[in-house]
C-alpha cells in the first residue's frame, strides 16, 4: 500500500479553525459566571470568593428619653439596604422588650406588618426591599410598676437566603436608666384577736418601704371587707381612712399606725381584714398592699372562791365545822377560759361579818389588794392569757 498524503485543510475548514478557540473562551467564561451561583445554594451560607454581594440590610435602635414606671416608652427602629441590590422578601426584624415593660402598639412607613406576642414584637416586610430606602418602625411599651432601674432592648433583622453578609449591622440594641417607683407594704396577711373596743380603740402598725431608686411620696387608703363591725378610726394621725405621707427616700421606710375599733356588739369569731394601699402620687402604677385579719374575741373570766384551813391545804366542805378563834382561808381564783386575753381585771369582796379580816397574800406579783369599809379591792396588773389562772389568799379570824 501506498503512504497517506499529509492532510492539507482547504480554506474554508482553515477559517473554522481559527474560530474555535474564541468558542471556547466564550464557554469558559460563560461557566465561571454560573458556577458561584451553583455554589450559593450549595454552600449552606457561605459566599464563595468574588461572588458581588446583593445586598445589605441593617437596623439601628433609639429609646425614647427619660424612662420611668407608670409611664410609656418608644423604640425607634430604622432599617435600610445599603445595596447594591434588592434585599428578597419576606424580610423579618424581631424585636424583644426588656422585662418589666408591656407592648401597647408598633406601626412601620411604607409595606411594615407588626403583631406581638408577649414580650416578643415581630414586624414582616413581604415583598423585595430595595436599595438605599430607608423605613422605620415605630413600638410603644407601658413601664411597669416591676421594672429594674436599667432595661435593654434588642432587635434583629433576618432574611432569607445569602443575600446577606454583613451580619454585624443585623442587630441593634439600646440600653435605657429607668427612674423606678416602687412600694412595698407590710405586714401582708397578718392575723390578730381583739376583744370589741368598749371605748378603746386599737392601732395595728404597717410599714412602708420605698424600694424604687427615686424619694416619693405616697397616698394611704384604709378599708375594711366586708364592711361593718370595725371602723377605721384615723391613718398616721389624720382622721379618717385616708392620708398622704411626706417623701420617702429611695430604700427608706416609714411606719403607719392605723387606729380602728370593734364594735361593741359583735360576735365571738366574727372577722374583718383591714388593708392598707400605698400609691405613689406620680403614677397610680406604683402601688402595693398590706392587710391584717380581725377577729373578734371575748374573754371568759370565771371568779371561784373556797374556804380552807390555815395550813392554806385542807379545803373546808359541809359538814365540817369552823371554831370560834379559828384562823381560816380564802382561795380566790381568776381564770380565762375565753378566746381572747383579759386586761384591767378587779376583784371586789365583801368580807362576812362573821370574821375579822387579817390579811391577804397573793400568788406572785402583779397583785394590788386593799380593804376599806369591809370590802377588799384586789387588782391584777397586765393581762390574763387564755386558759391562764391567778389567785390570791385572804385570811380571816372566825368571831
Amino acid at each position: 500500500m501506498s503512504p497517506r498524503a499529509p492532510f492539507r485543510p482547504t480554506a474554508g475548514q482553515a477559517r473554522r479553525s481559527a474560530v474555535r478557540p474564541w468558542r471556547t473562551a466564550a464557554v469558559a467564561l460563560l461557566l465561571a459566571l454560573v458556577a458561584p451561583v451553583r455554589a450559593e445554594a450549595t454552600t449552606g451560607g457561605a459566599r464563595p470568593a468574588g461572588m458581588v454581594p446583593k445586598s445589605d440590610m441593617q437596623i439601628t435602635a433609639v429609646a425614647s428619653a427619660g424612662f420611668a414606671s407608670g409611664f410609656s416608652a418608644t423604640y425607634t427602629l430604622t432599617l435600610d439596604n445599603n445595596g447594591p441590590q434588592g434585599a428578597v422578601g419576606p424580610i423579618t426584624v424581631t424585636n424583644t422588650l426588656p422585662a418589666g415593660l408591656t407592648f401597647t402598639s408598633a406601626t412601620g412607613t411604607g409595606s411594615w406588618a407588626c403583631s406581638a406576642a408577649g414580650q416578643v414584637v415581630t414586624c414582616t416586610w413581604a415583598g423585595t426591599y430595595g436599595k438605599n430606602s430607608p423605613t422605620t418602625i415605630t413600638i410603644v411599651a407601658f413601664i411597669t410598676s416591676s421594672v429594674a432601674t436599667s432595661v435593654t432592648n434588642v432587635a434583629t433583622v433576618s432574611y432569607p437566603g445569602l443575600d446577606d453578609t454583613n451580619l454585624a449591622n443585623n442587630t441593634a440594641s439600646t440600653t435605657s436608666a429607668v427612674t423606678a417607683r416602687h412600694v412595698a407594704t407590710t405586714p401582708d396577711a397578718a392575723v390578730v384577736s381583739q376583744l370589741p373596743s368598749n371605748g378603746v380603740n386599737y392601732t395595728q402598725t404597717f410599714v412602708l418601704t420605698n424600694t424604687g431608686n427615686i424619694s416619693d411620696s405616697y397616698t394611704m387608703l384604709a378599708t375594711v371587707a366586708p364592711a361593718g363591725v370595725v371602723t377605721i378610726v384615723s391613718v398616721a394621725g389624720v382622721a379618717g381612712s385616708a392620708a398622704t405621707t411626706t417623701p420617702i427616700a429611695a430604700a427608706g421606710t416609714r411606719n403607719v399606725n392605723v387606729v380602728y375599733s370593734v364594735a361593741t356588739g359583735a360576735a365571738t369569731g366574727a372577722t374583718r381584714t383591714i388593708t392598707l394601699t400605698a400609691t405613689s402620687i406620680v403614677t397610680a402604677a406604683s402601688s402595693d398592699a398590706g392587710d391584717v385579719t380581725v377577729t373578734v374575741a371575748r374573754a371568759g373570766v370565771t371568779m371561784a372562791k373556797q374556804l380552807y384551813r390555815d395550813d392554806g391545804t385542807t379545803l373546808i366542805t359541809a359538814p365540817a365545822a369552823v371554831s370560834t378563834g379559828e384562823y381560816v382561808r380564802y382561795c380566790v381564783t381568776l381564770t380565762n377560759s375565753g378566746s381572747a386575753s383579759a386586761a384591767s381585771l378587779i376583784v371586789t369582796d365583801s368580807i362576812p361579818g362573821q370574821v375579822t379580816y387579817d390579811s391577804a397574800l397573793p400568788d406572785a406579783a402583779g397583785w394590788t389588794i386593799a380593804t376599806a369599809a369591809g370590802t377588799l379591792t384586789a387588782s391584777l396588773a397586765g393581762t390574763l392569757g387564755t386558759g391562764a389562772s391567778r389567785f390570791f389568799w385572804i385570811r380571816v379570824r372566825v368571831k
